[in-house]
């Protein structure tokens, strides 16, 4: 479907049919399918980029929680320490 094609027109005109014959090289190249290709590549990684930063901001959230629980943790050791 791409590539260079050879295009071939053999016609006869007048009253006494005279031959004529002309070709011509063309390229054919299919900018639907291409376009099509590069709308969904360009939808695939909008997507995608969107889940990254969505995971990354989970896991900051994530970390910030896990650095409280940490804290909590220390303080309740230090509370059970002072009882004892």
């Amino acid at each position: 479907m791409i590539g260079r094609y050879k295009l071939i027109v053999n016609a006869t005109y007048g009253e006494n049919d005279n031959p004529l014959s002309a070709s011509k090289y063309v390229y054919i190249f299919p900018w639907k399918v291409v376009l099509v290709i590069l709308l969904a590549l360009a939808i695939i990684l909008i997507i995608g980029k969107s889940i990254y930063k969505k995971t990354i901001q989970k896991e900051q959230r994530l970390e910030e929680e896990i650095d409280k629980e940490k804290k909590e943790i220390e303080e309740l050791k230090k509370q059970i320490n002072k009882r004892n």
